[in-house]
């Protein structure tokens, strides 16, 4: 079982909100799916899956405000036989350009 934990995702954050869930409990994920979306008093920051594997626990509620280093969930990894293993490089959005599509990744391409 892995611990997926709030990490220090810059500019000195000491604590972030927890602002929206991507996965529930069971969820199977994939390496770098997001998580969660998390907000410091800087910027909006989705935390990342680092290993492939099901989501066993939420350790964390929505609203809620939390220390880095926190426990957000537990992780079953698949197994050893595959290479999950991701950097857990969160992704950052600023504040004021939360209104910034972030569709565009799953929309079709033009020709």
């Amino acid at each position: 079982m892995i611990e997926v934990k709030l990490h220090d995702i810059g500019e000195g954050m000491t604590q972030a909100d927890i602002l929206t869930f991507f996965v529930k409990k069971g969820d199977k994920v994939k390496p770098d799916e997001p998580l969660v979306e998390v907000q410091t008093d800087k910027m909006t920051a989705e935390i990342p899956a680092p290993y492939a594997g099901v989501i066993k626990e939420i350790l964390v509620k929505e609203g809620e405000t939390i220390p880095v280093g926190t426990t957000l969930f537990i992780l079953e990894a698949e197994s050893a036989g595959k290479e999950t293993k991701t950097s857990p490089k969160p992704t950052h959005t600023n504040t004021s350009t939360e209104s910034v599509d972030s569709r565009s990744e799953h929309q079709p391409q033009q020709r």
